[in-house]
């Protein structure tokens, strides 16, 4: 401190300077005094900073010269800075997505392999205690059911079961979550959704008791088989001896829209396309049709009474509702179907030359859906159940010969490269 200037200068200046730093919000000021000088420490600085006092040079503005702007406590983040923290979540959540997507892919379609495992077990359940396949649709005196209806006991759906009481039109509108492809946007709850609803109305829902019950594995009627006596499916044909092809060789059930309509098909703006009434349905409960015991509304024709002579062999109980592939034909004409078939003849060049690939469509969506023929519901794959109670992924590239020969359990025929 200079000569001459009173000893309690320091003190005073130091006040001042305490009083200054309790005004700062972004200043800590420590102040020591010795006879000479004074020390400060302020910030977040380590080391003292020294200072020889002079009266006329001591300032806040001086001061404030010390305090370095990175010390300061913010209270809000700029603009720019909040728009990098914007950018940078957003190109997070861009790599992100594709992969939560992929997982979610890969949960449903290990859910899909389990229903259709869960089926294909139910068959080889119901095999060993009735020593046939099920049916994919049959009557008697007392029972109009469907192949499906038969499973629900061996896949723990014995209460819908006992409801139908051997009638599965009486249990229409129960949905069946295991039925359903979690893919097939067709279905919600194992009942159809309301797309298919508002495409199709009363032909899949009824007006007191909602929505019928749907499914997105039919079974192969080829497999799944039944035998008629006066044009009435009476008994089961079907059994995993008769499979002679070998039953790891055989589809037992497939893959499709549960509702399967194609105006949009092959594409919205291809000429010709398939005709706005090419539609298609799975059913599970569609059995036989009869004007009282079970009145469908789908047009199909009428079985009469089991006692009488019915119409031609598959004409009530293989029909477009039926929740079945490769059912028997209505008739002579094989064109009449009903659909989907594995024989990529039926209906080829339909609707004025709209070409049937065969095979399996894969991309199939609600309006651009081949009614002809089955579809993959997940990426590239369609998930089916084969006679020896395996899950297979068959790609959707598969060859319709190939396609063909695993459905026909008796053909004898050598399957193609693809099917290895």
């Amino acid at each position: 401190m200079p000569a001459g200037k009173p000893a309690g200068f320091a003190k005073q200046i130091a006040f001042e300077w305490l009083a200054f730093s309790e005004k700062s919000q972004n200043l800590e000021v420590y102040v020591v005094r010795f006879p000479q000088r004074v020390y400060l420490r302020f910030g977040l600085k380590s080391q003292f900073i020294r200072f020889q006092f002079f009266r006329f040079i001591i300032t806040k503005e001086i001061l404030m010269r010390y305090h370095h702007p990175k010390e300061s406590k913010r209270t809000a983040f700029t603009l720019v800075e909040l728009l990098v923290v914007i950018a940078i979540i957003g190109i997070l959540v861009g790599l992100l997505l594709p992969a939560v997507q992929a997982a979610r892919e890969a949960a449903r379609r290990m859910q899909c392999s389990n229903n259709v495992k869960q089926i294909a077990l139910a068959c080889h359940n119901f095999e060993s205690a009735f020593k046939t396949l099920p049916p994919y649709n049959i009557v008697s005196t007392t029972s109009l059911a469907t192949g499906h209806y038969l499973l629900l006991p061996y896949i723990e759906q014995s209460n819908i079961h006992a409801q139908g009481n051997g009638y599965s039109w009486r249990v229409r509108s129960t949905g069946v979550p295991s039925y359903g492809c979690p893919n097939d946007v067709t279905i919600d709850g194992g009942r159809y959704s309301g797309v298919a609803i508002a495409r199709a109305g009363a032909r899949v829902n009824d007006a007191t008791l909602g929505p019928f019950g749907a499914t997105s594995y039919p079974l192969n009627g080829q497999a799944c088989s039944v035998g008629y006596e006066r044009g009435h499916a009476v008994k089961a044909t079907g059994r995993f001896s008769t499979l002679t092809d070998g039953t790891s060789n055989t589809l037992l059930l497939g893959e499709r829209l549960a509702m399967c309509t194609g105006p949009n098909y092959p594409s919205p703006t291809a000429n010709p396309r398939l005709a706005n009434g090419s539609i298609t349905f799975a059913t599970w409960a569609r059995s036989g049709r009869h004007a009282t015991l079970a009145p469908w509304p789908d047009g199909g024709p009428t079985a009469p009474d089991f006692t009488a002579t019915s119409v031609a062999p598959g004409g009530s109980y293989s029909w477009w509702d039926c929740a079945i592939l490769d059912g028997d034909y209505r008739d002579s004409n094989r064109n009449n179907g009903p659909g989907p078939r594995s024989d990529p003849n039926f209906r080829q060049n339909w609707d004025g030359g709209v070409v049937n690939p065969g095979g399996i469509q894969g991309g199939a969506t609600v309006t651009s859906c081949d009614y002809r023929r089955m579809q993959g519901l997940h990426t590239g794959i369609m998930t089916a159940g084969l006679g020896d109670g395996s899950v297979r992924a068959i790609s959707v590239s598969i060859s319709a010969l190939t396609f063909q020969r695993i459905c026909d359990p008796r053909d004898g025929q050598v399957l193609g490269s693809d099917w290895e």
